[in-house]
This record gives C-alpha cells, sequence and structure tokens, in this order.
C-alpha cells in the first residue's frame, strides 16, 4: 500500500503479507480428491453420475455419457429430464424425490438409453450427506440387468415345462433339496399319496412325509445326495389309496422308489 503524504507525495510503500500455505493445501487436497473420485467413477463400466439437490447434473462417468449419447461438457448442469427425456424422468421423479430427503432407494425398471434396445435395469439412487446434515446431492448408478432378467424368465418357462411333464407322466415326482426339503412335487404325487402340493413343497421330509417314511428312504436319499443312482421296493401302508380292486380282487401297492442326484420318484 503506498505511503501517501498530505502534499500528495508517495514517500514508501508498506506491504502486509498472509500465510496461505495451508489454504493452498487444503484446496490442492480437494483438487487431488477429486481427481480420484473421478478416477475411480470412469473406472466403473456401469453409468454413474452426480446431481444436486435440484437434480442437475455435477458429473457424469464416461460410460454414463455413452449411455446418454452426449459428452460432459453437453450433459453438466442440465436437469435430469432435459437428458434422460421426460417420459423416463417422470417414472424416476418420486424415487429421486425420496432420495434428495436422505432415503437410498433401489428399484428396477424397463428404461431405453441412446444406441441400445429398451431393456431392464436396476437404478440405485443414493443421497449425499453435509456434515451439517441436510442433502447437498444424489449419486444414481444404472445397472444393466437385461441378461438376468431373461434368465429368469428362461427359468420360469423350464418350470412350466417341467411341472407339465411331471403332471402328465404318470408317476408321483419329488425333488428334494441338499437341505432335505421338498422344493417340486407333482399333481400325480397328490392323487397317490392324498397330500397336497402346498402341503408339501418347502417342507422338511419330516414334516411332508412323516417320521416313518423319512426312516425308511433316507438311507437311499443320502446315496443319492452322494452321487449315486439308487432304487428300492416298499410296501405303501401309509399311503392313501394304497389298496386297489384288481380283476375283482383286493391288491395292496407296490411303490417303487428311485432315487438319483435329481430327482426322486416314487
Amino acid at each position: 500500500m503506498p505511503d501517501v503524504q498530505p502534499d500528495g507525495q508517495i514517500n514508501d510503500a508498506n506491504g502486509i503479507g498472509n500465510d496461505i500455505e495451508e489454504n493452498y493445501q487444503m484446496r490442492q487436497t480437494l483438487i487431488d480428491k477429486e481427481r480420484e473420485i473421478r478416477s475411480v467413477m470412469d473406472g466403473v463400466n456401469i453409468p454413474l453420475f452426480k446431481s444436486n439437490h435440484e437434480l442437475r447434473f455435477l458429473y457424469v462417468n464416461k460410460v454414463a455419457c455413452e449411455w446418454f449419447g452426449q459428452s460432459e461438457d453437453q450433459i453438466i448442469g442440465k436437469h435430469w429430464a432435459e437428458i434422460l427425456g421426460q417420459q423416463q424422468f417422470a417414472a424416476m421423479g418420486p424415487f429421486a424425490a425420496r432420495a434428495v430427503a436422505g432415503e437410498t432407494v433401489k428399484y428396477e425398471c424397463v428404461a431405453q438409453f441412446h444406441g441400445r434396445p429398451a431393456g431392464h435395469v436396476r437404478m440405485s439412487i443414493f443421497s449425499e450427506v453435509a456434515s451439517a446434515g441436510h442433502v447437498r446431492g444424489v449419486y444414481v448408478a444404472i445397472t444393466d440387468i437385461e441378461q438376468d432378467q431373461q434368465l429368469k424368465q428362461i427359468i420360469i418357462d423350464r418350470e412350466r415345462q417341467l411341472q407339465l411333464i411331471a403332471d402328465n407322466i404318470g408317476l408321483p415326482i419329488s425333488y428334494i433339496a441338499a437341505d432335505q426339503r421338498v422344493r417340486f412335487y407333482n399333481k400325480t404325487g397328490e392323487q397317490w399319496l392324498g397330500l397336497r402340493e402346498g402341503d408339501v413343497v418347502g417342507k422338511t421330509m419330516e414334516e411332508a412325509f412323516g417320521l416313518d417314511v423319512v426312516a425308511d428312504v433316507q438311507p437311499h436319499i443320502d446315496a443319492a445326495m452322494s452321487g449315486h443312482l439308487t432304487t428300492y421296493e416298499r410296501l405303501a401302508n401309509g399311503y392313501a389309496d394304497s389298496w386297489f380292486q384288481i380283476g375283482g380282487r383286493t391288491v395292496q401297492l407296490l411303490v417303487f422308489t428311485r432315487c438319483s442326484p435329481t430327482f426322486t420318484t416314487t
């Protein structure tokens, strides 16, 4: 600062110095942390972006730019509706509002992005909370789960096919899982044993069929669980309708049980 005399002459200048090294170091640390965060986010192979509490983009990773079909410069500062489209934003809006309120939100939906066919995605929205407790913004991660959904549908279709075959094969068929619980039980089993599917599936063998039956069949189940194929015979004394009229004679049903690592048929 100049030292100005009353007559306007400047004799000398005074200076005041402030130590800003700590401030500089803190700023540099912040810059480094931001670079680290961006490096991590860009290394994630899913769309990931950050927005403020007004849902305006603050950062998008490279995969998100590809999915949105725009560069980062074109996206930053814009509202979700401008980039995602009004229809997709309308579907996301209620979930985003919950995240802005501080809730972590995950949901699945069908969505379409630039150059990609419509498919199932999982949206994960989690809030960034300031030290003071208020929500500063939200992070969003988008996971492509279309293949998972297709596999689930294939499994459902296969189960339907299995049920159709098993219900028309004419033999009681049950599937015993490794935890000794019944996971599958066909219609013929209901007719032969007098036990409804709902009373059997999900139950332990003892709960479903009774201790006497389990005591008899357990060694063969254990052998099948070990990878061996076993076959045995027993009289179905405890089974419903185990007596039949054949040619005017009353006979007792002889049950053949075949145990394999996959199914137990009785």
